[in-house]
């Protein structure tokens, strides 16, 4: 009887235990400007590593780049407390000889919500930005003079999604 009772309380702990969300063990924080550097210190990179600050149906993107790869934190509210969250891996872009190669993805927020990305490095120093064309719209997106990394980010809604260097013939569809 002990055994099955051991078993069964082993059993529930586990279950509720693992059951719990991740929101319960993030820090947090007063302010936004708190949760990022406290983000940026769980992550062991600087304030200098930050290249963008983007919100979008209220969430916060923080973008940043460590060992050229990019990193996206986001920043979360409940409470009137503010979380950093990391909920992907950093995005690397190899370089393999003279193209420039790009890699989509989804990034979720700890609110469950799904983010469509597109990352990308120029290697060609004198491509300054790229126009992202998604039905009919086209954004003129920077790329970061140090790294040589762009991004683009938007709801995760299905589309046509076309990526091209500025004032380029070179066209890239996702």
């Amino acid at each position: 009887m002990k055994k099955r009772f051991f078993v069964l309380f082993f059993t529930s702990m586990l279950l509720f235990g693992c059951n719990q969300t991740v929101q319960n063990k993030l820090p947090t924080y007063s302010s936004i400007q708190e949760a990022i550097k406290g983000g940026l210190q769980q992550e062991g990179v600087t304030n200098n590593a930050i290249i963008s600050q983007t919100k979008i149906d209220n969430n916060v993107f923080i973008f940043y780049v460590e060992n050229d790869a990019l990193g996206v934190g986001t920043i979360n509210t409940k409470n009137k407390n503010y979380m950093w969250y990391r909920g992907q891996q950093y995005m690397n872009i190899e370089n393999n000889g003279n193209s420039s190669p790009f890699l989509e993805g989804t990034i979720e927020t700890q609110d469950k919500k799904k983010y469509q990305i597109i990352v990308g490095k120029i290697n060609d120093n004198s491509t300054k930005e790229v126009v992202v064309t998604e039905n009919m719209n086209r954004s003129i997106v920077p790329v970061d003079k140090k790294s040589r990394i762009f991004y683009y980010i938007k709801s995760d809604k299905k589309g046509t999604v076309d990526v091209e260097k500025k004032y380029f013939s070179d066209i890239y569809k996702y």
